[in-house]
């Protein structure tokens, strides 16, 4: 994940082509069509699991949660760069959370620490599952450094955004 901000838009898919999409996305206001492209390095990925799907695995009606780039056009229906897509809905119907980890810090234990993404401090310890993506390696808590991108998964019931249930890192900086 670079430095600049990634936006997330929710809705399921109206249509699909070779290299893009068409959504019907959730607004404030209500529902607005917008056209997601897919390039090479777009991950698309199943939201129960996090495994990555083909593009050929977009079905119309599938709902998404589609994270793009900071750039939209001011056509009608706006166009704008897919980063990740997440497609399907879990059984807790949440979709996880993609975002770049801001700061850590190990408690005085070592057991477990804190890791802050987006102003929300998460504890992790020796219960969170971290999971690598498209990789053998182990993953351990001290990869959890600033800069590296993650898709978390939270409490299943919701009850609590600082609880989680996995972690899959992504690529450092």
């Amino acid at each position: 994940m670079s430095d600049y901000t990634l936006n997330s838009f929710d809705g399921y898919i109206l249509a699909v082509e070779e290299k893009r999409l068409l959504m019907k996305r959730d607004c404030s206001w209500g529902t607005e069509e917008m056209i997601v492209t897919i390039a090479e390095n777009t991950k698309i990925l199943d939201t129960e699991n996090g495994y990555p799907l083909l593009a050929g695995s977009l079905k119309m009606g599938m709902p998404i949660r589609a994270y793009v780039g900071e750039t939209m056009t001011m056509s009608l229906p706006p166009i704008v760069n897919g980063v990740m897509i997440l497609c399907g809905i879990s059984t807790d119907y949440s979709f996880p959370m993609y975002t770049a980890v801001k700061a850590s810090n190990f408690e005085e234990d070592r057991i477990g620490m804190v890791v802050v993404i987006d102003g929300m401090e998460i504890y992790v310890d020796e219960n969170t599952i971290l999971l690598p993506y498209l990789t053998r390696n182990l993953i351990r808590m001290d990869d959890l450094t600033p800069g590296r991108s993650i898709l978390i998964w939270p409490d299943a019931a919701m009850t609590d955004p600082d609880t989680l249930s996995d972690f899959i890192q992504w690529s450092a900086k």
